[in-house]
């Protein structure tokens, strides 16, 4: 029996809810959204921190700068090889 490993290195896309309704992973990658590299364990909050994209959430109020964030959908992305 094969083991996946499933911590690591994932990509991660989001956009706005209810803009795209992803099902299958074919229709995130179709979607053209540029992901951000992110790791498993974790969380989209830090992911975002290591991207640049938001200020450290956890100094002063930067936390209310995440708001707009709270009606985003999240996907994590990664391509997996077997035998």
């Amino acid at each position: 029996m094969s083991q996946i490993i499933l911590d690591g290195e994932w990509q991660l896309y989001f956009a706005p809810e209810s803009e795209n309704r992803v099902k299958t992973p074919d229709n995130l990658l179709k979607l053209g959204l540029t992901p951000i590299p992110a790791k498993v364990p974790g969380n989209v909050e830090l992911d975002l921190l290591r991207a640049g994209l938001i200020p450290d959430p956890f100094f002063g109020d930067h936390i209310r700068e995440l708001r707009p964030y709270e009606f985003y959908e999240w996907w994590y992305h990664r391509t997996f090889e077997l035998d």
